[in-house]
Parts: structure tokens; C-alpha cells; sequence
């Protein structure tokens, strides 16, 4: 009888499991990507607007 009642105790916990699995390479394929181009991009964006006010204070 007991093992009757492990077992749906047993398959919640694969199946969370492999929820959790794909839940991290989702994370990781696809977000991390995007945060690191986004970081990327707001560097540059960030020197160029630090760029365009360096020239702006020599011009003066």
C-alpha cells in the first residue's frame, strides 16, 4: 500500500524537475544573451553621449 503512495509523490517530483531543468537553459539561451547585448549596447551608447560632450567642451 505504501508504494502506491510514493509513486504520484515520485512523478510530481521528476516532472518539477525537469520543469526546473528547462526552466534554467530557457534562462540561459535566452536571456542572458539579451542582457549582454543590451549591456553591450548601452556602453557604447554611453560613450559615444560622453564622446559627443568631451568634443562640445573642447569646441567652447
Amino acid at each position: 500500500m505504501s508504494e502506491n503512495n510514493e509513486k504520484p509523490n515520485n512523478i510530481f517530483d521528476i516532472s518539477i524537475m525537469i520543469a526546473v531543468y528547462i526552466l534554467f537553459w530557457i534562462t540561459v539561451t535566452v536571456l542572458l544573451p539579451i542582457i549582454s547585448i543590451g549591456l553591450k549596447l548601452y556602453s557604447k551608447e554611453s560613450k559615444i553621449i560622453n564622446d559627443t560632450q568631451h568634443d562640445r567642451l573642447q569646441d567652447s
